[in-house]
């Protein structure tokens, strides 16, 4: 379903797409080979608009990967490479140009021009995720510290950026706001306050989480130990400029006028009117200009929701890797990542794979370890789940309240087992007893079919 079926007004939004949609378009053509090709049977010209975008083909991260060179536009100067982390294929390298670099900082620099006499600008520290490359430079009205936090041995780096007093022309005394992974942000948080620093808390005021999920446990974790600070986090692909923002009033992401949302059907890859699809995204000119990404499929599953807000809501239900779809209907989803996530997120003592070396002495951090098998018996579906367990006491009443919220919050899923069409099954082990070499969600689902 693409926003043209959403029932709603976008007039400010559709406007700016259909300006920016021919020049997307004709940069990639007239300056990659990949896409000239691409389009080699289709007229595409100057009266390219929104209506027109689903009937492109969609651009995978494989096509992209085997292009090579013939996808970078040779008419730029290279300024950067970035990558993806791999966390959802083969990861790939992406070409930022120096042109786009400045279209950049001309863009918001005027667009978050401060105001005469607008007072200090906020001190931020980000904690540096090194797992994509360079980082596009985007002038913010913001003085910003770096610090690096890949292990729990350098959890002094930010330690000291947030004990010290600054005296620096123009900007507050201290740091009030922090940027970081949620892994970084558990960690941070989790020693702070078991190690007696709770005073370095206090000043912060808005923390910014990115590159993971967050589920409502967690969030209701840092909450808990922050206090009176606003915590936002944002859904962005490294493939795009741009992403988009969690709304805890309609419980979904708003995603930037940049970027072009579109939700398909999971088995044709055509728009087929419903509100659950794979998310299939166009990042537009000027924003990106050297590598074109015009409707690029992502592994990440979306609903598009009739809320409350004035813009549209998509909430998030996972990758597709880590869901559950019925084997004899591949379109139905039966259990979403993202459910299955915050059910464990809820459940004591559940074994995960770290996230960096030292992450899992924080709570909530590291990948937690699942295993999904599917089976087919005549028209019975048989889906059973094993959770690893840090301790073996009480893993079967716990395994029974993980099967019973999954059926709780899981209607599709509820609905088959109900009505005797599956049977679904939760058992905790303990970890010693499953090899974390065959857990590895970097390259293979959770959910593996056995005969």
């Amino acid at each position: 379903m693409s926003l043209l079926g959403s029932g709603r007004t976008l007039t400010r939004e559709c406007a700016f797409w259909d300006k920016l949609l021919p020049l997307t378009i004709a940069n990639a053509i007239q300056n990659t080979a990949f896409y000239r090709g691409l389009y080699a049977d289709r007229s595409l010209g100057a009266g390219f608009s929104l209506a027109d975008l689903p009937g492109l083909p969609i651009v995978t991260r494989e096509m992209l990967r085997k292009s090579g060179s013939s996808s970078v536009a040779r008419n730029l100067t290279c300024a950067a490479i970035q990558n993806t982390s791999g966390t959802s294929g083969t990861a790939i390298f992406l070409h930022r140009s120096a042109e786009e670099f400045a279209f950049i900082e001309a863009f918001f620099s005027q667009a978050f021009a401060a105001p005469a006499n607008s007072g200090a600008r906020p001190l931020v520290l980000v904690l540096c995720n090194i797992g994509h490359g360079v980082h596009t430079p985007v002038p913010l009205p913001v003085f910003v510290l770096q610090s690096d936090l890949i292990s729990l041995n350098q959890i002094h780096r930010p330690l000291a950026y947030l004990a010290r007093d600054y005296d620096l022309e123009g900007v507050a005394p201290r740091v009030s706001s922090i940027v970081g992974t949620v892994s970084q942000l558990n960690v941070l948080t989790h020693y702070l306050c078991e190690h007696g620093h709770r005073e370095l808390m206090e000043p912060i005021r808005e923390i910014f989480l990115t590159s993971e999920y967050v589920t409502p446990a967690n969030r209701l974790w840092l909450e808990q130990r922050w206090g009176n600070v606003e915590i936002r986090n944002r859904y962005s692909m490294s493939e795009c400029f741009g992403g988009a923002t969690y709304c805890k009033h309609c419980d979904g992401f708003h995603f930037d006028p940049v970027i072009v949302p579109e939700l398909v059907d999971f088995k044709s890859d055509k728009e087929d009117g419903a509100p659950l699809g794979r998310l299939i995204v166009t990042a537009l000119f000027p924003f990106v200009q050297m590598q074109p990404i015009i409707r690029y499929q992502s592994d990440d599953i979306f609903r598009l929701d009739e809320a409350t807000c004035s813009r549209p809501s998509f909430r998030y239900f996972g990758r597709i890797s880590q869901t559950l779809f019925d084997p004899l209907d591949n379109r139905m989803v039966v259990l979403p990542g993202a459910t299955l996530d915050d059910v464990l997120d809820e459940t004591d003592n559940v074994a995960r794979v770290p996230t960096f070396e030292g992450s899992l002495a924080a709570p909530f951090s590291g990948e937690p370890i699942t295993i999904g098998e599917v089976r087919t018996e005549g028209g019975l579906r048989r889906f059973d789940l094993v959770v690893a367990m840090t301790q073996i006491s009480h893993n079967e009443k716990q395994a029974r309240d993980i099967e019973e919220k999954l059926l709780e919050r899981c209607p599709t899923l509820r609905r088959l087992v109900s009505s005797g069409e599956a049977r679904f099954t939760v058992t905790a082990v303990h970890q010693d007893s499953v090899s974390r070499s065959t857990f590895d969600k970097t390259t293979r689902s959770i959910w593996v079919e056995r005969q």
